[in-house]
C-alpha cells in the first residue's frame, strides 16, 4: 500500500511494512510487525506507537525515529548528530558547531530531519515512506501545512540544509535523485516506482538517492520536488535571514513584514534591512554576484559553483556556511544551478525537481518565487528541534573535538 499526496488514515503497521521495505528489514521487523497488528486491533494507541518507535530504532540501528506531532501524527525521521565546522570542505574553517546547530546560547545535539518529502495527513505535512509526494504550491501554504504539529517543528531550514550537504561534499557524496520523469538524468539506471505526476514515491530508488548513501539517509535532497526552505529570503536582492530560535516557535510569524528578517554586512553579521552596504545577490553576464549595490531588477541564473564575490568583496565565512557562496574553486556543475531575481520577494526552492533535469543538484536553489506562487513542482520537508537536545554552551570555547 502507498499514501497519497493527502490521505486521511494512517495505520502504524503499513508504515512498518512500507520502512522494512524501503530500508530492507523486513525480517528483523516480522515479530514486532505482527504484535504492531495486534495492538491496532485491540485499540491499543499508544503501545503501538511505542512498539513502532522502538522497531524503527532498533531496526535501524538508531539512524531513524518516528515522531508523533501534537495532533498524533506520525513521521519516519532522520537523527542528525550536531555537524561540527571540522566537517566541513576546505575553504570553511571554523570551530565549534555548524550554526544550525545553534539556538541563541545553546548548542543543539541533534536534529530530527524527515526521512522523506512529505505528504499531507488530513492536510498537516508528514514523513512517510512509500508515499507521493504532496504538491505545495506557495511558501504561504507550505507554513499552513506545519501548523498544529506544535512547538519545534519547522520547514527544513536553509542552514541545517547546508550543514548536510556540505559534510557530504566534504566527503565526496554527490547525491542523484529523480532527475527526470522517474529516473536520475545523470545516472539514467537509477530509477524509482513512478507516480502518474512524474515524482516517484518516497523512498523507492536506490541508496544513491539518499545524504549519505545508505537506506537509513535522507532521501530526494535532489528531484522528485522542489522543497520550500525556511530562514531565507530576498528583498530586492537584498539576502535576509530569520534565526533558528525564531522559527522554533509554532506561531512563528514568516511574513512579507515581519520584524524577524534581519540582512548581512559586508563582514556576514546581522544587519538592519536596507541598510548601506548590505549584502544582496546580482545576476550579470550569465554569473550571479553578492554585492553591496541595488542594480537593474533582473534574474540571473548559473552553476552554483560559478557564483562569486563581486570584485573588491571578500567571503564572509556565514555565506559559505548557509551554501550561498561556493566553499572552493574546481567543483562539479553536477552540484547543481542557481537562480535569483531581484524585484520584490523571493522564498527558496531547493533541489531541483522530476523534470529540471541537469539544473537539479544538491546546490539546487532557486530565489525566484514570491510567497504566494502558483507553482506546481514543489513540496515540504519538516524538520523538528527537540528541547531536550539542548544545551548551554559559550561558543567561544567550543572546541571541534
Amino acid at each position: 500500500m502507498m499514501y497519497g499526496q493527502n490521505t486521511r488514515e494512517i495505520r502504524l503497521s503499513q508504515i512498518l511494512i512500507n520502512e522494512s521495505f524501503v530500508s530492507g528489514y523486513a525480517d528483523k521487523a516480522a515479530g514486532d510487525l505482527d504484535a504492531l497488528r495486534r495492538l491496532e486491533e485491540e485499540g491499543e494507541t499508544e503501545q503501538a506507537r511505542r512498539l513502532l518507535k522502538e522497531t524503527v530504532e532498533r531496526c535501524s540501528n538508531g539512524a531513524n525515529t518516528v515522531l508523533f506531532d501534537a495532533k498524533g501524527l506520525p513521521s519516519v525521521m532522520v537523527i542528525v548528530p550536531a555537524i561540527r565546522g571540522s566537517e566541513m570542505p576546505e575553504g570553511i574553517h571554523r570551530k565549534g558547531v555548524h550554526p544550525a546547530f545553534r539556538v541563541g546560547k545553546r548548542t543543539i545535539r541533534r536534529v530530527y530531519v524527515s526521512k522523506y518529502i512529505n505528504c499531507l495527513a488530513d492536510g498537516t505535512a508528514v514523513s512517510l515512506p512509500m508515499s507521493e509526494p504532496a504538491r505545495v504550491p506557495c511558501f504561504d501554504e507550505a507554513v499552513k501545512r506545519l501548523r498544529g504539529k506544535g512547538a519545534g517543528w519547522m520547514l527544513m531550514p536553509v542552514s541545517l540544509r547546508a550543514a548536510i550537504l556540505l559534510r557530504g561534499l566534504a566527503h565526496g557524496r554527490l547525491i542523484s535523485g529523480n532527475t527526470d520523469n522517474g529516473q536520475d538524468y545523470y545516472q539514467r539506471r537509477e530509477t524509482g516506482v513512478l507516480t502518474e505526476s512524474g515524482t516517484v514515491l518516497t523512498g523507492s530508488g536506490p541508496a544513491g538517492w539518499t545524504h549519505n548513501g545508505r537506506r537509513d539517509g535522507i532521501w530526494d535532497l535532489v528531484g522528485n520536488l522542489n522543497e520550500w526552505d525556511s530562514g531565507l529570503r530576498l528583498m530586492d536582492g537584498e539576502i535576509q535571514l530569520m534565526d533558528t530560535e525564531a522559527m522554533m516557535n509554532p506561531e512563528c510569524d514568516y511574513g512579507k513584514n515581519s520584524p524577524l528578517w534581519h540582512a548581512l554586512d559586508e563582514r556576514g553579521e546581522a544587519a538592519a534591512p536596507g541598510a548601506p552596504g548590505t549584502l544582496r545577490f546580482d545576476g550579470e553576464d550569465g554569473k550571479i554576484l553578492v554585492t553591496k549595490e541595488a542594480r537593474s531588477e533582473r534574474v540571473g541564473n548559473c552553476a552554483f559553483r560559478d557564483v562569486e564575490m563581486a570584485p573588491g568583496l571578500r567571503a564572509p565565512e556565514p555565506l559559505k556556511l548557509l551554501g550561498l557562496l561556493p566553499p572552493l574553486s574546481g567543483l562539479s556543475e553536477r552540484l547543481g544551478w542557481r537562480w535569483i531575481s531581484t524585484a520584490g520577494e523571493a522564498l527558496p526552492l531547493s533541489g531541483g525537481a522530476f523534470r529540471i533535469t541537469f539544473h537539479s543538484g544538491p546546490f539546487f536553489m532557486g530565489l525566484t518565487k514570491p510567497r504566494d506562487a502558483d507553482y506546481p513542482l514543489s513540496g515540504v520537508r519538516t524538520v523538528y528541534y527537540s528541547p531536550e537536545d539542548m544545551r548551554e554552551v559559550e561558543h567561544a570555547k567550543e572546541d571541534d573535538g
